[in-house]
């Protein structure tokens, strides 16, 4: 389930197998999306649209390159931002921002831009 909570302008959300990007938020009694031409209600949101899976095709789309492999971790990079796939303890696997490996998480491309916005102060560019 997609929480509401975690989304902030720019941030892409699969509808219906289509990647909409979130281009206004407006917060009164009920916090309100706006989806390209679509307002949305966070309920509404949360019950009937997904986040996006990261994958590396979603990792090309955002600028990152396949940096290297080892037997344990994929490292993808832009710039000097590096997250890894792999293992870590408990079997647990997915995309981890490189050197946070229990910390950071990222299961989704919102996730990501998000991370990425916060880390660098500058919008992950998605080419869709």
């Amino acid at each position: 389930m997609l929480k509401v909570a975690g989304l902030r302008l720019g941030n892409f959300i699969n509808h219906n197998g289509e990647p909409m990007p979130v281009v206004q938020i407006e917060r009164r009694y009920k916090t309100i999306f706006r989806l390209n031409d679509l307002d949305v209600d966070e309920r509404i949101i949360e019950d009937h649209f997904q986040p996006i899976p990261l994958t590396p095709e979603w990792l090309e789309r955002c600028g990152f390159e396949f940096r290297k492999q080892d037997e344990d971790y994929i490292y993808w990079g832009i710039e000097n931002f590096t997250i890894i796939y792999g293992g870590i303890t408990g079997g647990d696997h997915g995309w981890f921002l490189n050197g946070y490996h229990n910390d950071c998480h990222i299961q989704y491309l919102h996730q990501l831009q998000n991370l990425y916005h916060a880390l660098t102060g500058e919008e992950l560019i998605i080419t869709l």
